[in-house]
């Protein structure tokens, strides 16, 4: 979680219970972004021992 979204956490008045959630879901969403990447990465590595087993030649 960045700097500035603590910042406005505490400036708004969200209590220590607030934050808390606040903090678990932007750890939950770079998770599963993290998570995304790596799933990407695997589909294309994938798709190449595909290719290259389909490969006729």
């Amino acid at each position: 979680m960045s700097n500035e979204t603590k910042e406005i956490a505490k400036n708004s008045g969200a209590g220590g219970f607030g934050f808390c959630v606040l903090y678990l879901l932007f750890n939950i969403q770079t998770g599963i972004s993290d998570l995304n990447k790596a799933v990407a990465d695997n589909d294309s590595r994938l798709d190449v021992v595909e290719y290259r087993l389909n490969d006729k030649s």
